[in-house]
């Protein structure tokens, strides 16, 4: 029996969960994972240090799980080195992929701006890609701005509750890219102020949407 979350049928599933605590972190990062390991699913990990042992004590032994450190150090190299994973997992038969990634932000001490745009740029760089996707942001480092954007540029969300739903706030990446920003650093970015799970959340509502019709495989959007 399949326990964990199902995958998309095809192409890109660029999804987001925004969680406070470690509680909440494993909560939506475990049925992910567990869900592609046990579909056989090439399955990645990129995290710090921290959320990588909450991992590995979750889903202890499991040699498929694949771990990923320093994954995230340029947007322009993450998505070339993205690029050639996803290719190199293509050529070896895989129809379906997952990377659980955690993008910086100032709330840990790296300048939010170009990675802002990488978030957008995913949805067409790997639209043509059998990914799942999954962008876990901690509430209580992260900023009301830096959320804004994560609301943006993720078509769908993950919620600590199983849900996956589709974001209404999604804006399309050419709209976004072409939006304003400072060219220098937010204080809200890089002091960001503690608020309520419940502030956070209304950043990011996570609203049922009626759905099309599922093929096989495709995550229950509820």
């Amino acid at each position: 029996m399949t326990t964990g979350a199902e995958a998309p049928a095809c192409g890109l599933y660029h999804e987001a969960a925004v969680y406070d605590g470690d509680e909440q972190f494993l909560a939506v990062v475990v049925p992910f994972l567990q869900g592609g390991l046990e579909a056989g699913e090439p399955t990645v990990v990129s995290l710090n240090d921290k959320r990588t042992d909450l991992v590995r004590s979750a889903i202890p032994g499991n040699a498929n799980l694949s771990f990923v450190s320093g994954q995230y150090d340029r947007p322009a190299n993450v998505l070339r080195s993205v690029d050639n994973l996803l290719a190199g997992f293509l050529s070896q038969g895989a129809r379906q992929i997952r990377i659980l990634g955690e993008v910086p932000h100032p709330g840990v001490g790296v300048p939010w701006d170009w990675w802002a745009r990488y978030e957008a740029t995913v949805n067409h760089a790997f639209a043509g890609f059998p990914l799942w996707a999954l962008c876990p942001y901690d509430c209580r480092i992260t900023s009301a701005a830096v959320l804004g954007d994560v609301a943006q540029t993720h078509p769908y969300l993950a919620t600590p509750d199983g849900r996956h739903v589709i974001n209404e706030r999604y804006t399309d990446p050419a709209v976004f890219l072409a939006q304003p920003r400072s060219a220098h650093e937010d204080p809200l970015e890089t002091s960001p102020r503690r608020s309520t799970w419940w502030t956070r959340q209304r950043l990011l509502p996570a609203v049922p949407c009626s759905a099309p019709p599922r093929s096989p495989g495709s995550p229950r959007l509820r």
